[in-house]
């Protein structure tokens, strides 16, 4: 009796420790899962975007093979108006499959990160090989488009030691300022310009070497477009530093 409850035991203890993992096959079962738990989204603007999310299966089948799918309203914020849901396919002789959603960005707020819940519909006798493996959470941003800068800068005591510039990717300076005037630590009036699609270095220097700061007054900058932000930073940095950004990559 005393050997039979150890076994019991020990089963029990191996099914415990093997339930998150995956499961194997013979060669004759099916098991399916997606590859990822999550799938990013970044929908660009007015036009519509294709979200693929991909799928494994163990076997093979000569004709091709469609699983359907669902969302788990408890795990969704997309509005149901921002996608359609394709069908999951898995062509013939392939191990491998896709889920297609079709999705815009209508309505969308930017910045905000919104949540696409799915879940698998497997039918019977087809198992899933890993933990949540018939989930896939898409996760979805709206893309915003600007080019329109605005820098703000903020002195020190010591404006005539600030100086900027911009250059892009081959080095070219795009866009500088300064220096500018001592004894009027503070704001100065909004720069306003407009930089072309692709990447960029912000550099802000001290001539002195202590940044924006000269022991009393602390300065500041901040490159924005909209909402997004290119580059900030405030107080000491010593001669200069460096920021790289792009411009709608």
């Amino acid at each position: 009796m005393k050997k039979i409850a150890l076994i019991l035991v020990a089963t029990i203890a191996f099914i415990a420790c093997d339930k998150h993992e995956h499961i194997y096959f013979d060669g004759e079962q099916t098991g399916v899962s997606f590859t990822e738990k999550t799938v990013n989204a970044v929908l660009p603007p007015a036009t519509s975007y294709t979200a693929i999310a991909d799928v494994d299966i163990t076997t093979t089948s000569s004709s091709a093979r469609t699983y359907d799918v669902t969302v788990d309203t408890d795990g969704t914020d997309l509005p149901a108006a921002n996608y359609t849901l394709g069908t999951l396919t898995i062509p013939a002789n392939s191990n491998h499959g896709t889920l297609e959603v079709t999705m815009d960005d209508a309505g969308l707020t930017d910045l905000t990160y919104y949540t696409l819940k799915v879940d698998m519909i497997v039918p019977n006798g087809v198992s899933v090989t890993t933990t949540d493996g018939d989930t896939v959470t898409f996760s979805v941003i709206k893309k915003v488009i600007c080019n329109d800068h605005v820098l703000d800068i903020v002195l020190d005591n010591w404006g005539s030691e600030t100086t900027w510039e911009i250059t892009d990717d081959l080095g070219a300076v795009v866009q500088s300022g300064g220096p500018y005037s001592d004894g009027a630590p503070g704001a100065i009036a909004p720069i306003n310009f407009t930089l072309a699609d692709g990447c960029y270095t912000f550099t802000i220097y001290d001539s002195f070497g202590d940044g924006l700061f000269d022991g009393t007054n602390t300065g500041s900058w901040d490159l924005n477009c909209s909402v997004l932000s290119r580059a900030s930073g405030s107080g000491e940095f010593g001669s200069f530093v460096a920021q790289d950004f792009c411009v709608n990559d």
